[in-house]
């Protein structure tokens, strides 16, 4: 029983549309918990190559979970502008394209809570 969402932390950008996959042979619920972007609650009963979800709307940090295995838990930070990256295992992480300047560097842990 596999049952863990991949990535953990997902970024994405305002106006950008989620594909949720199930690679698993049985149910699970997919329950969004946004605020500000359109929220879904939909049952995944078997493998699915991909259900798209409404573009995100608005920058936000909100949880998904599955209602059916309650240790399924994941972050989408969703962000205006396209400077953002998931570290490795190592921890390590790069942002193409970066334009020179000073910047605030925030990180979103696992947990969805926000460091700067």
């Amino acid at each position: 029983m596999a049952c863990f969402y991949k990535p953990r932390v997902l970024g994405a950008r305002v106006g950008q549309t989620l594909r949720i996959k199930n690679a698993d042979n049985f149910l699970h619920n997919v329950h969004a918990l946004s605020t500000v972007n359109p929220s879904f609650n939909f049952g995944q009963p078997t493998a699915d190559p991909g259900k798209p979800i409404e573009p995100l709307k608005a920058a936000e940090t909100f949880r998904v979970k599955c209602d059916v295995h309650t240790w399924m838990s994941a972050w989408v930070v969703s962000l205006e502008h396209p400077f953002f990256a998931a570290s490795g295992e190592d921890g390590t992480f790069s942002i193409p394209n970066l334009p020179p300047g000073e910047y605030t560097l925030i990180a979103t842990a696992g947990d969805g809570k926000l460091n700067t």
